[in-house]
Parts: C-alpha cells; structure tokens; sequence
C-alpha cells in the first residue's frame, strides 16, 4: 500500500535516535567495565553508626520488613509506616498519580530511609494499571530492533525508578550463560548495562534467586560449582546491590545456619544483601538463618515482627546479628538516598562516580514524572513493538484472509479468557457468527457439534496455553487437523513459540508471542493483511512451516491505528469531538458518523449521538446511512471506471451509441463526459414533480391507472416506501419525458442527478445487470464490504439503519431504510444518482482503492491511469470524472486546506467524502442532517463538515516520534 511503511520508519527513528541498527545481525559487544563490590558499600559508616545506636529493636527489626502491596495503601499502612513497623513498600497494580501521591505521603511521615521498590522487569509502566502494557520480553526478543531496544531500555528503567522515587529494584534476571570481560551475548549484557545505570542514580540492584542447585552441588566438584556460579560472579563483580534467596533452597536439609552467606562470601567475595519472600513467621526464621537480611512480606506484617521480637528476647536471635543485617540494610539505605555530585557529563566515566562526595536526592518532581508516562511516544512504541512481534507463521495458501468469502467467521478459542478485542477485529473485516470459549473438560461435545455446521463456517481457533500444553491438551491438538480437512481453519496461538512445534502444518498459523488488548487487535488485522508482522522464529520452525518462503507480509488493507503513528498528535483531533458534539447540541443532526484514514491507517473513527432526537438508539460505527448524493462517486463512477477500462464505453461516445433514442430525442448528442461533469445543459433532475404532488394513494383497490398503491401487484412493484408502491406504467412516461426535455445548448457547469441516472442506464445496457449488482460484484463483495448496500432491508434489520426525514407532504410517514431521495424512491431504490446505503468505514475502503491507485487487498480493480484520469479536474471545468473537485468559486463541504488534487463528493442527506492523494488522506463524514425536516440547513450555516474536516489538515504533521527519555 502507498505510503503504508510505517513500520520501517517507526524502526529508521529508533535508529537514527540511538545511532545504531536494531535489525542487523546479533553484534559482538564489550562487556562494561566491572566493579568488584556492591557500591552501597562506600556509603558513610559513621551516619549509619550514629542511626543504628539511637534505633530500639522494634525499629531495627521494622527496618528488616519490606510489605508488599496491592493498590492504594490503607490507613493501616500509613500507621505500620509511622510506627516503624515497616521500613518499606512495593506497591503493584496502581495507578500513577496514586503512587507518586503514596510515595511522598509515605516518606514524609515513615521512620528514616523508608524504602520505596519495585519488582518491574522491563519499565516501571506496568507496575501501574492506568497506563498501557509494555511488551513483554518475549516480544522484544523477536523485534527486528530487540538489540536496540534493549540498550534504551537498560537506561530508561533506573531513570525512571529515581524520577519516581524507587530506591530498589528487586528485578535483576540471573541469566543462565556467562560471558568473558571481552565479550558478552545480548541478553547478559543487557543486565550488567542495567546495574551500571542503577548504580549510577544510587538504586539498588537486587537479583533473582540464587537457585536450589547452588546449595546442593557437592563442595568437591568444583568445575559444576564454578560453573552455576559464573553467573553470579559476573553481577557481584558488575556491582549488584543483593539476590533474592529462593524458597527451595531455604528448605533444604541439613544446612548450617548462614550457609546462602558463606557460599556467597567464600565463593564469590559477595558482600551484598539477601532478600526473602515471606507469608509465615517459620518461613521468616528459616529465611534469617539461611542469611537474608531483608523479609518482603504479602500480607499484615504484625505477625512476623512480633514473631522476630521474640526471637531477639529469646536470644534466639541475637542483638549483635541484628545489626550486622540493619547495619548493611542502612548503608545501603542511605546510599540510595543520595546521588553523586557530578559536573554535567562526568556519569559516562562508569562507577567511579559513585565514590565521590554524595548529596540528598531531589523530590520526586510529579509533573515531570506524570508527563513522561503520558507521553504519547510510549503508546506509539508498544503498538509498533507488537505489530513487529507478529508472525505469519504458516500461510498453508489461505493467508491473508480476503472477508469476501460468504462463509461467515466462527471463533473458538481453547484457553484463556474470550479474546474480545480479537474477535471486535475480525468482525471488522468479516462476519464473525459466533465467539466463545471452550470448556477444558467438554470440549469433545461442543466440537462434534460444530462439525455439524461445516457447510457455512470458517474457523479460527484462538489458542491461549500461557502454562504450556499438558498431556491433557494432546486430544484437542490432534483434533484441530481432522477440523482443518471438513472447513477451512486458521490457528491464532498466543504465548511461547515453542507451543508452536506440537502444531500441525495441515492449516494456516498466526502466532503472537504474547496476549494483551493491542496484541489481539493486531493479530485479527494479521488475519486479512492489514498488519505488518515482522516476528522472527527459530530456525526449527522455519524448517517446520512456509513463514521462510513467503517471507513478511505485506499490510494490504486499511488497519486501525493511533493518529500518532502517521504525525499527528491524538488530541488535535479532538476539535472533531467539539465540533460535532456542538452541532448535535444545536440540532444540526442528532448523529453522525466520522472516520479519518492516512496513509492506509484509519486513525479516527467515532459515531456520535443518535439515531433521532429521542435519544433512544446510539449510532454505532456499523450503522448505515442513506449517503444520496454520494452513491454517485462509490457507485456510478467506479462502475464507469471499470467500463471505461473494459472498452465498453469512451468517454466522447454519445447517448444515442448506447441507448435506443429517437431521432427527435433531445439528449443523443449528450457525451458520457458531459454526464460526468455535469456539463450536458440538463436540468437538475427529471420530470418527476406530478407525481410528488400526488397526494390520494389508495389503499386494496388500486386502479390501473393510479399512480400509487398500498399494496404491492403486478403493475405497483415499485417500492417507494413502506406500504407505498409506485406504478412501473409511469417509469415509461418519465423516460418519455427525459428524451424531449429541454437541452441548453450552453455546455456549462450545471449539477443535475439526471446526469448520472442517465450514466446509469448506459451502464446497465452495456453490462446487462442492474447498477446495484453491478457495484456489489464488481466491488463491494470482493472487497469485503458488509455495511454498504442498496435496498438495505432486505439486508439489515432496522435498527442498524439511521432514519431520515419525517415525510409530512407526499410519503406521510418516517422514511426509514428506503431511500430518501424521490426520484430514487419512484426507481425502486436505485439509480445511478441515490439509493446507497452505508457506513463510514466500508466508504472509507472505496476511497483508498482510489489512493492506492486501484489496488486493494492485494488485488487490483482499476488501472493507475484510470484512476488518475478521473480524478483530475482536466476536463474542461472544475470537476473531474464523476468526483467533485476544491474549487474556490463554488464551496464544497470540505476543508479550505484541501488541495486542487483532492476529489470526493457531497450528499443531501447530510454526507460527504473526499480524498487527498497528496497527503494519502481519505475524510468520510455521514448524518442525517434531514431528521426529521429536509429544510433543516443548520448543518450549512455552522459549515460543520468544512470545519471538521480543516481540524484534520491543522493536526497534520503536529506529533513527531522520539523514545521516551527523562535524564
């Protein structure tokens, strides 16, 4: 697609921001310089001697005790703080704002060096639950830019724990390979280049555990012991602050007290902290004796600190052990409590900087801190870091799915819970018949009785295994191939890639290394090529699936993303927002629908108000309009595209080449051209009036001659309204009337509808079907299209189609779901002029065809040149081919930015369209502006589209992407 290379930007940014390539093959690095001792170390003894000796045992052992904590912390809490129960929080699944509000309270009225962690892997972001979810490891290790990305991340995570007040990260990964001082793999230089920049701003380090085989290899064999330590060594000489001690271990036999320590101390000349988790005061005396020095509890901390008061009365833990732990515990408490005094650049020359003179840490500055986390980079940088994530695993010649099958979609997912946003997307492209969940225990059941229905159905299972596939998973496993010979089947894994091998190659795959919101979303727009899957596998897989030989799909259709990821800042659009809802406020219309696309994105689409005034059913993005006037450009003209290009018409052949006309008829010298443009000397529409004056339309006994009838017979099977038929004797009268009407024999601008319904009947002769399935076949079916349609009752249900106008005069009721125009009306719903039906969405898809030059979904529909040529204004006025042009004389709904290039159209009813090639831009606009009075103009007078639409070229190019930084 045009200008759909977002992604190779998105990753040309974070190259040229970095100056590095994050796609290049695996670099060889030079491990960082190490440091040989937990810096903390260099802290000022004489502080912490001068705390220790004014502290009680109940602060020493409140010092000890870090309470883990689950939202916004409870008066409790604060009291445990005040008290010196506590002499730290972790606090997870909590908002931002909340947070910080936390932190500073917690601080100010907490005993001295009050701790604040985190156990945060990747970036503080998901440790609150207001903000979006960062991609998981598992997803940057397939990123083209993992190695990039990670260099920023091992910087950006310590500068945000000190803009945030954290003063210990407990997240450092033990990686299980070990590396020389030359050379390092990615992912344990990742680490150690994480504990240079923690040590840097003065935040602990603390690692994961020290696993069970440490304290169980035999002391004698020294080449596995040195091996299972290289690891540790490596962080202890890099200069992390401490490691977790794991629960396994504590609980092994025969261990002399103190053993975790002594095997550090011996081992690895570690001076640093150990860290246990504990819900138990028996788990927390096994903890002390194994050698922790910090205790994380989960729940009320009281049991566990009265419990380690007894042991010190008891002398079962001593005074003096108490403070050889507090003693470390403050020096590195007051360590964390300040930072270097550093001249501006001086960081760069490694830990040094940690020995020199030190000053307090500044407050946590919130408004920084918030505007960091807000900042939309990030929400740019999650949703390209996912799309990049996804794979195309294995094709097996169904994919990209094309939604033009009339099978409908049956979504069945097998773990997990349902995949809403996935199937909100599918549904996007494709009619999903059903979505749910199977039952691990009746799954059997339910599957026979979906073969039952294989006839109609496409399936796509939703595979979610985060724990793996377990014996108990290998009769569905097996079951999926048997599925795939009776229908055709896609499978969308979600989890480790490794789940991927147990997969049969009979059926098509899509695999997300993880699930989250974005990342269904995104794997639904995988489905029918609207995402940009860029995920690497391992080379088992490439050898197992076709991944390798199709390579990486192409993005072919419209995809849903945030204004941000084409230029533009989310809220300069909100001026859309104000205009509509203002417009509805003052009764301009008491709905509409809006979507904006650029650059093959649609990055806007909302549906405002209601139906009708009494505000009873809300318009819904899949709603259809009565979209008049519009029918011209989605309809007519594409259809005369097609022609033109299959040699079945030429734009100077006249009327008389293509239509029986006599000789006296008025209008055969009329080229199509002239029709296109509105320039045949035409009056604005046909000969119609006598019947719109009709007033008396009887009810059971219709004459033959009566223009209307109530009931539908042989001669009134034109359906103007309901109960409403008009007489198919009269549509000869019209035509009679058509071919003697008057011509002007000037050849200026004049819109007329007659125009295009004469188009229309060219059209219909040369193909020999009617307009309406002409467009549906040539068109909206092969797209994909669902929301578009003439006659859309014998479609849709009422509710899902917008009324109009409140027809007091002639029809004598609400016109709903029949067209609204009366000339279209007496035609039976369709002419090449009105009749179309649709939603902002399925118009917006026509129209970037037209910008992708023709193309769309992979498949072309119209020549380059075709396109080109209608859409110019070159043809002896301002209009082009059908579509209407930005002309200053004559002011169109739309933007005074929109350029000469630009084409689209208008609708009476309220509507508009139009397409910028220039800045690959598609604006749809659709109300009902005539509910329930055709003569409302409020719409006109507070040029609510013209406004509308300029709030889009003012947003253009106002947003610009950098990575987040906050030093």
């Amino acid at each position: 697609m045009k200008n759909r290379y977002t992604y190779l930007i998105w990753l040309g940014a974070i190259v040229a921001l970095l100056g590095t390539m994050g796609c290049e093959k695996q670099r060889v690095r030079v491990a960082p310089k190490f440091s040989s001792y937990p810096p903390f170390l260099a802290a000022d003894p004489a502080e912490v001697d001068e705390l220790l000796s004014e502290m009680s045992t109940d602060e020493l052992i409140g010092q000890m005790l870090i309470l883990r904590i689950c939202g916004e912390p409870s008066s409790q809490v604060y009291q445990w703080a005040r008290r010196g129960t506590i002499g730290g929080v972790i606090m997870y699944d909590i908002g931002l704002k909340p947070f910080l509000v936390a932190s500073d309270s917690l601080r100010s009225i907490a005993a001295p060096l009050f701790w604040q962690g985190t156990e945060a892997s990747l970036l503080l972001n998901n440790q609150f639950n207001d903000l979006p979810v960062f991609p998981a490891e598992a997803t940057l290790r397939v990123s083209p830019a993992a190695d990039t990305l990670r260099e920023w991340l091992s910087r950006i995570y310590p500068a945000q724990a000190l803009a945030s007040g954290v003063h210990v990260s407990f997240s450092i990964n033990v990686p299980k390979d070990s590396l020389s001082e030359e050379n390092c793999a990615t992912k344990v230089c990742e680490e150690l280049d994480r504990i240079i920049e923690f040590n840097r701003r003065h935040i602990l380090s603390m690692g994961h555990s020290l696993r069970p085989s440490l304290f169980t290899t035999p002391r004698d064999s020294i080449r596995v012991l040195d091996s299972l330590l290289s690891p540790y060594r490596q962080l202890i000489r890099q200069g992390i602050g401490g490691f977790w001690l794991d629960p396994a271990a504590v609980g092994l036999p025969r261990q002399p007290a103190g053993y975790a320590v002594k095997l550090l101390r011996e081992n690895l000349d570690f001076s640093g902290l150990l860290v246990g988790e504990t819900s138990t005061p028996a788990m927390a005396e096994a903890l002390l004796i194994a050698g922790a020095d910090l205790l994380v509890i989960n729940d009320d901390p009281l049991p566990i600190f009265q419990y380690l008061r007894r042991l010190v009365r008891n002398g079962a833990l001593s005074r003096a052990t108490l403070e050889e732990k507090v003693r470390r515990i403050l020096l590195a408490k007051v360590w964390s409590y300040q930072l270097p005094e550093v001249q501006e650049g001086e960081l760069q020359d490694g830990l040094r900087t940690t020995l020199n003179k030190t000053a307090p840490k500044p407050p946590i500055d919130r408004e920084r801190v918030l505007a960091h986390f807000a900042s939309e980079d990030w929400r740019v940088l999650q949703h390209r870091i996912s799309e990049a994530s996804l794979s195309m695993a294995h094709r097996h010649r169904q994919l990209p799915l094309s939604g033009a099958s009339p099978r409908s979609y049956r979504i069945i997912q097998y773990g997990g819970a349902k995949a809403r946003s996935f199937t909100q997307f599918v549904n996007r492209y494709a009619k999903v018949d059903t979505a749910y969940v199977l039952s691990d225990t009746r799954w059997e059941s339910q599957w026979r009785a979906e073969l039952d229905s294989l006839k109609s159905q496409y399936f796509i299972l939703v595979l979610d295994k985060p724990e793996g596939w377990k014996p108990a998973d290998t009769a569905f496993l097996s079951a999926i191939p048997r599925l795939a010979e009776r229908a055709p089947t896609v499978v969308a894994h979600f989890g480790d890639e490794r789940q991927l091998e147990q997969l049969d190659t009979s059926y098509a795959i899509i695999h997300a290394p993880e699930r989250t919101e974005d990342t269904e979303a995104l794997m639904a727009q995988l489905l029918f090529g609207a995402a940009a899957g860029q995920g690497r596998l391992s080379p088992a897989l490439l050898q197992r699936f076709d991944y390798a030989r199709f390579g990486l799909p192409k993005v072919q259709r419209l995809t849903y993303s945030r204004p941000s990821t084409v230029g533009i800042a989310p809220e300069k659009l909100a001026g859309i927002d104000a205009i509509v809802n203002s417009a509805i406020g003052k009764k301009a219309m008491p709905g509409c629908q809006v979507v904006v696309a650029k650059s093959g994105q649609i990055i806007y689409s909302k549906a405002f108000g209601y139906h009708a005034y009494d505000s009873l059913q809300r318009v819904r993005y899949d709603d259809l309009y009565d979209v008049a006037s519009l029918t011209k450009v989605a309809a007519t003209t594409l259809i005369a595209m097609k022609a033109y290009e299959e040699k079945k018409i030429r734009i100077n052949d006249r009327l008389k080449s293509h239509m029986q006309l006599s000789r006296r008829a008025t209008i055969r010298d009329i080229t199509i051209k002239q029709l296109l443009v509105h320039a045949s000397g035409l009056p604005a529409g046909m000969p119609v009036v006598p019947y719109l004056r009709y007033r008396a339309v009887p009810g059971l006994m219709c004459k033959e001659k009566d223009y209307f009838c109530r009931t539908k017979s042989k001669p009134y099977s034109l359906q103007v309204a309901d109960s409403f038929y008009f007489n198919q004797r009269y549509i000869n009268e019209i035509w009679k009337g058509v071919s003697t009407t008057r011509v002007s024999r000037k050849k200026t601008y004049r819109y007329s509808d007659l125009n295009f319904i004469l188009l229309q009947q060219v059209l219909e002769r040369r193909y020999n079907k009617k307009l309406d399935h002409l467009a549906t076949a040539q068109f909206y079916r092969p797209l994909g299209l669902r929301h578009i349609a003439f006659h859309p009752l014998s479609s849709f249900s009422p509710r899902q189609i917008v009324p109009t106008e409140n027809d007091t005069r002639w029809r004598k009721q609400l016109v709903h779901g029949y067209v609204h125009d009366q000339t279209a009306a007496l035609f039976g719903g369709v002419t090449g002029s009105a009749g179309l039906f649709s939603n902002a969405e399925d118009l917006a898809v026509l129209f970037q065809l037209l910008l992708n030059q023709g193309t769309y979904g992979g498949r072309t529909y119209l020549k380059s040149a075709t396109v080109s040529y209608f859409t110019s204004a070159d043809h002896g006025n301002h209009r082009g081919l059908g579509f209407d042009k930005p002309d200053e004389k004559r002011q169109a709904a739309h933007a005074r930015s929109a350029p000469t290039l630009s084409f689209g159209h208008t609708g009476f009813t309220g509507a508009c369209i139009w397409a910028d090639p220039k800045e690959q831009l598609v604006f749809v606009f659709l109300s009902n502006r005539i509910h329930p009075d055709a003569r409302n103009r409020k719409i006109f007078n507070e040029k609510v589209r013209e406004r509308t639409h300029q709030v889009v070229y003012n947003a253009l190019n106002s947003y610009r992407f950098s990575l987040p930084e906050l030093d």
